[in-house]
């Protein structure tokens, strides 16, 4: 994340949850089912001109992204160059925590109990799979909830080994257009930063300035300890010579 999204969360003590409509269009398969799923649909349902459609499908592919709530995390105990490359850039951070501390974080109640009430909050580890393989087992599972299609991600990205923190109102008898009014593009959970940050690891690309920066700015909030540059950054030579 870049500075800006760290003030963030460490000023306000709200992590931000983006609407998964908002993403940005690395991945044209997101939120999506399989093709063999569109091909079946398109085959037994009959649009109101008389032909077959599978617009209905799609449609519901957009309300499913429309009413989708998304935090993303990689769950590695090795930092990925592609990450820093695709979703850093130089100058920016990487937040260190744990499942188990997320998870209890997410759970505290909080100012925002209306939103707690509304929707429903999960932690699930994203499965790859092959948009465009034929397979009855994968089909139905992408079917048996509404959800499954934002659990799954195209096997292009299996680099990122995602865990997403999502919330949803895909279940809720309520209008999606009234709560989207309400609550936009995204909104924040009331986290606390000390209890959910174990640590915070610069971007190997970052200029030494940057890296003074966050130290600085994490020592206001008793973190200083916490901040570590990339292993990245340094030849083996240079560690050892360190």
């Amino acid at each position: 994340m870049d500075i800006a999204k760290l003030l963030h969360l460490l000023h306000n003590e709200e992590l931000y949850i983006p609407r998964a409509d908002s993403f940005n269009d690395n991945d044209k398969y997101e939120g999506y089912y399989t093709k063999q799923i569109y091909d079946i649909s398109k085959g037994i349902v009959i649009d109101v001109d008389g032909k077959s459609s599978n617009k209905g499908l799609y449609e519901n592919t957009q309300v499913l992204r429309e009413s989708t709530y998304i935090s993303c995390w990689m769950k590695s105990n090795y930092e990925s160059m592609a990450h820093w490359e695709i979703y850093g850039g130089n100058n920016s951070v990487a937040i260190i925590t744990s499942v188990g501390l997320l998870m209890s974080q997410l759970r505290k109640p909080s100012a925002n109990t209306d939103i707690r009430s509304l929707l429903e909050c999960t932690i699930e580890p994203i499965d790859y799979i092959d948009h465009n393989i034929i397979d009855e087992n994968l089909a139905r599972e992408l079917l048996r909830d509404s959800l499954n299609p934002l659990k799954k991600k195209n096997i292009a990205f299996k680099f990122e080994e995602e865990v997403r923190v999502i919330f949803s109102h895909m279940h809720q008898p309520f209008a999606k257009s009234d709560f989207n009014k309400k609550f936009g593009k995204g909104f924040g959970v009331n986290v606390k930063p000390e209890e959910l940050i174990t640590g915070i690891l610069v971007s190997p690309k970052a200029d030494y300035w940057f890296y003074a920066l966050v130290r600085d700015l994490m020592q206001e909030y008793n973190l200083s300890e916490s901040v570590k540059w990339s292993k990245l950054h340094l030849t083996p030579f240079e560690e050892s010579y360190i």
